[in-house]
């Protein structure tokens, strides 16, 4: 059986909110150079991964919110000045840990993946380009706890891939797209302990022969 899995502190289990920091000189010139908190916005249950990008098209940049005590992410479309519309909610596996952005299918629009601790398994959302997505895809195989995908093309196709790292199973998997938002079997790459980000600080990739090789450092 394995251990409790939340690993969230206690101050993350009743704010269910985002705090955005803006310059004190957006909108007030002379108040440049300091920092300040403008008002919070609500968002789901234990907030622990966020990603920007323009999800409607309009030039400006939205947040998209991994909620880890649910089963759906939360999308704040940006308006001037910092400010965010209500969340919209999008429903994706259970216990989406942490969230990233590419374009899986390559018609322009900005998509999104989760990493689900709760339901060990990855979901997909297809944009639109309005501000909503397709229903979500589950890609299935995930190993334990899988956290933190990074988007990269790993094979030199053109194809976004995914590296995901799985913090119980002690491994990093590799999914490489297919360029229509799938992702077939990963192939895995052992670990030593237990990786809990596959991000720069988590893996160095470097070509080994060429374009389309790839190593864990």
């Amino acid at each position: 059986m394995r251990a409790n899995r939340s690993a969230h502190s206690p101050i993350h289990r009743l704010l269910l909110s985002l705090t955005i920091l803006l310059p004190f000189g957006v909108g007030h010139p002379a108040l440049a150079g300091t920092l300040f908190p403008i008002p919070a916005f609500v968002v789901g249950q234990n907030p622990t991964d966020c990603v920007s990008g323009d999800f409607n098209s309009d030039g400006r940049a939205d947040l998209a919110v991994a909620n880890s005590s649910s089963s759906f992410v939360s999308i704040l479309l940006g308006a001037d000045a910092g400010v965010f519309s209500p969340e919209i909610r999008v429903a994706v596996g259970d216990g989406p840990f942490s969230i990233a952005q590419g374009d899986f299918n390559g018609d322009g629009h900005a998509d999104l993946i989760t990493g689900n601790l709760t339901s060990d398994d990855l979901s997909v959302l297809l944009g639109r380009g309005d501000g909503t997505f397709e229903p979500e895809m589950r890609v299935e195989g995930a190993g334990l706890d899988p956290r933190s995908p990074v988007v990269v093309d790993f094979n030199s196709d053109g194809f976004q891939d995914l590296a995901v790292a799985n913090y119980y199973s002690a491994d990093v998997q590799i999914y490489l797209g297919q360029g229509d938002g799938r992702f077939p079997t990963p192939h895995s790459s052992g670990g030593r302990g237990l990786p809990q980000f596959s991000g720069c600080r988590g893996f160095q990739r470097r070509w080994s022969s060429g374009p389309g090789g790839c190593q864990f450092l």
